[in-house]
């Protein structure tokens, strides 16, 4: 059963955002209801995965911890997952949600066209690697909203863009450009993502037996922590200039060269690899 082509499969995954540095901490395959019984597996939504992995973290003591997620995990499972932890939470909010404020029912994005067009805005700048990024901002503060009970909420639109973002978050600190900043990381996690899927391969698990995938899924991150040690400390003694921001590619290529002068060096303590590590030292140097 377990050899069945998981073409259904898709994933829900968790990382870690923390000085500049993104690390892959968790991912969870989501088969649909009707395949999990064929395949024997208990059926779980995304939504109930994304809970699962926000309950496994286990945060420093003393750490501030905030959860960025997109409209679709918004829901009260998810929330409570986080409330539970002790972790505040900063999402986007769909246009259609229902707000109350002042005994008056609202739908997010209406209300946030009002509040575009009769506030004052303020600019926020965030400057990124190749260009700087201006956000106009309104914060409309605490509003009930449906389902998930009071939360601070922030409209948006980046530079010149007429699309009004509508951000919340539970934090009870969090001023509205503090806010903006926050959920800006989330970029950080999608170029994760194209990375994963460009040079390591993240979504080629189609087709595959469901613990295959697993295993494929699983794999994929631990290289891409791997990859990132590198890329942070340094490892190989002629890569001290290494920086965390170094291209996924690049990481590769300087990962190959360590594998290179390990082996070399495993061959040049052998009584017989002498002549073996001199060609491979004469290859290095013409590499």
């Amino acid at each position: 059963m377990h050899n069945k082509a998981t073409t259904m499969l898709t994933q829900s995954e968790a990382t870690i955002h923390v000085r500049d540095i993104t690390i892959p901490f968790g991912i969870r395959m989501y088969v649909k209801e009707e395949d999990c019984k064929e395949m024997d597996l208990p059926f779980r939504r995304l939504t109930e995965l994304a809970a699962d992995l926000i309950k496994t973290f286990a945060a420093s003591e003393g750490v501030e911890i905030i959860v960025l997620f997109d409209t679709y995990y918004l829901c009260p499972v998810v929330i409570k997952a986080c409330r539970d932890k002790g972790f505040y939470f900063v999402s986007a909010l769909k246009s259609n949600r229902n707000l109350k404020k002042q005994g008056k029912k609202l739908k997010s994005g209406s209300y946030g066209n009002h509040c575009f067009k009769t506030r004052k805005k303020k600019k926020l700048r965030i400057p990124k690697e190749k260009r700087t990024v201006v956000y106009n901002h309104v914060d409309a503060g605490w509003i009930d909203i449906s389902r998930l009970g009071t939360a601070h909420v922030v409209y948006s639109s980046k530079n010149s863009e007429q699309k009004i973002l509508a951000l919340v978050t539970d934090h009870p600190n969090l001023k509205s450009a503090d806010i903006i900043k926050s959920y800006s990381v989330r970029w950080n996690i999608e170029v994760f993502f194209k990375d994963a899927k460009q040079h390591l391969g993240l979504g080629r698990y189609q087709n595959r037996s469901y613990k295959a995938a697993v295993t494929h899924l699983h794999l994929v991150c631990f290289a891409y922590a791997l990859l990132t040690h590198i890329a942070v400390n340094g490892t190989c003694a002629k890569e001290k200039r290494i920086k965390a921001h170094m291209s996924l590619k690049n990481l590769q290529n300087v990962l190959r060269r360590i594998i290179w002068y390990d082996t070399a060096q495993h061959l040049k303590d052998l009584s017989n690899g002498n002549s073996v590590f001199k060609e491979l030292s004469r290859l290095l140097i013409a590499a």
